[in-house]
């Protein structure tokens, strides 16, 4: 639906003096009676659709449509519907009136008691499952995706079931009465809506209820239930469709990693299926700084520990700089210091891969760089840093009159050396600045002081001082 449709419809709702109208198309539709009814949601909705596209610029009919909609829903009596042909057709021009939800309050404000209404929506959103049919003949590798798919789910592997979600990108939406029900329940009775979601035991049904609901919608959906099939489910969503999220959707996500890191053991294994690669997911940072603020010292340390030293041939970088700048618009000092001061420790355990024998890890950047940043530009005293830089010096002067087994280790030592020497010299330069410094080209630094012929062997050009 066009913007400017919209628009019109919700002037329409806003303009209603409370007529009503039924909609012509629809009318000789609703008199069906027998088992045939069953299988007439497709009849209705085209028919919605059709009277809604006759009538979209005469506001007075549209407003009479939304009022028989409200009036049909708001006193909607299950004896008197039996096969819910009515109930069914207000719900398909439920799903074009419901516009940032404003339709169900006004159907809430009409009807404030609704035992009726809810009882339906209930026996309609259970009916929001995923058609999942394996026919005869697939080729073994699809059974195997499948079967992979359940093993791991039940086991709350997600770290490897998001990896065989990956396998289903068309996923068709459930029809319209149904998302409609299911908002409508989200919106009049949202505890009955969570019970029924805590009852789903798989991806595939929690992927088709979340569906029905805008983001925030089942983002808070999640967060409020207990069911790890539904948070997964939403988690997926939100990753999949990498777009920037709203101000609504990022508070709704912050809640649910709030839920999240409520156990710190299941908080470890969550991370795994998202900051593993945080370049991949650079519209969910601000949401997990958000969420940061609130975890406990152990959800501190399980985000450092998740976050992969080494950029690889991917950085992610900024998308960490990013979630932490949120967290420190916000977090009190001794939490800045807390997560700091671990993510130092850790970095400087691992020195550039010192273990490894790998020259690629062997750089001069590190994925915590903006924590590692923040504790020795905020915290750390001014003459550690400058023992730690003259302490470097002394390392690199001593290069010639140390054993290395070839001219690759000598190469990744001697870079791992200056690497570190301008992580200091950078806080020692900026302070409390370091951090949000970072990643400013005007801002690097340059290499350690060197001799001569140290300078000739592995210092740059460029470095201003060489003696």
């Amino acid at each position: 639906m066009t913007t400017e449709a919209q628009q019109i419809i919700i002037d329409a709702m806003t303009g209603w003096s409370g007529d009503d109208e039924i909609m012509p198309s629809v009318a000789p539709l609703l008199s069906l009676q027998g088992p045939d009814a069953d299988d007439r949601a497709d009849d209705l909705t085209e028919a919605v659709i059709r009277d809604i596209q006759d009538a979209i610029r005469d506001r007075a009919k549209l407003a009479g449509y939304i009022g028989w909609t409200i009036a049909t829903l708001g006193g909607w009596q299950r004896v008197d519907d039996r096969y819910g042909l009515r109930l069914t057709a207000a719900l398909i021009a439920a799903s074009f009136w419901n516009i940032g939800n404003g339709f169900w309050q006004k159907v809430e404000e009409c009807y404030p008691v609704h035992p009726e209404l809810i009882y339906g929506l209930k026996i309609l959103s259970r009916g929001v499952k995923a058609d999942v049919v394996v026919p005869s003949g697939i080729p073994h590798y699809e059974r195997e995706i499948l079967q992979g798919l359940g093993e791991s789910e039940a086991r709350g592997d997600w770290r490897e079931l998001i990896r065989r979600t990956s396998a289903f990108q068309n996923r068709p939406k459930p029809p319209l009465g149904l998302i409609a029900a299911v908002n409508g329940l989200y919106q009049l009775a949202p505890d009955e809506l969570t019970s029924m979601a805590g009852q789903v035991d798989n991806w595939f049904d929690a992927s088709a209820l979340i569906s029905a609901l805008r983001t925030a919608d089942f983002l808070t959906l999640a967060s409020g239930s207990t069911n790890d099939h539904i948070r997964f489910a939403a988690l997926e969503d939100v990753l999949r469709n990498r777009r920037q999220l709203s101000d609504a959707e990022t508070e709704a996500l912050a809640r649910l990693f709030d839920k999240m890191a409520e156990s710190p053991d299941e908080w470890r294994v969550w991370l795994t299926v998202f900051n593993e690669n945080p370049v991949a997911y650079p519209h969910i940072q601000i949401a997990l700084g958000k969420a940061l603020v609130g975890c406990d010292e152990a959800g501190l340390f399980a985000y450092v520990d998740s976050v992969k030293l080494s950029c690889g041939q991917v950085d992610g970088r900024s998308e960490i700089a990013a979630c932490l700048q949120e967290f420190s618009t916000t977090a009190a000092s001794d939490r800045l210091r807390l997560i700091s001061h671990y993510a130092w420790r850790r970095w400087d355990a691992w020195n550039f891969a010192s273990s490894a024998d790998d020259e690629a890890l062997a750089q001069g950047t590190s994925q915590l760089d903006y924590a590692v940043l923040m504790w020795l530009g905020n915290f750390e005293k001014k003459c550690s840093l400058e023992a730690e830089m003259r302490s470097t010096e002394a390392k690199i002067a001593l290069l010639d009159n140390e054993w290395h087994p070839d001219a690759g280790a000598l190469h990744r030592e001697i870079s791992r050396l200056i690497a570190r020497w301008r992580t200091y010299a950078h806080a020692l330069s900026y302070g409390d600045r370091a951090a949000g410094t970072a990643f400013v080209q005007s801002s690097e630094m340059p290499g350690p002081p060197m001799s001569r012929l140290h300078r000739s062997r592995y210092g740059s050009p460029t470095d201003k001082h060489s003696k």
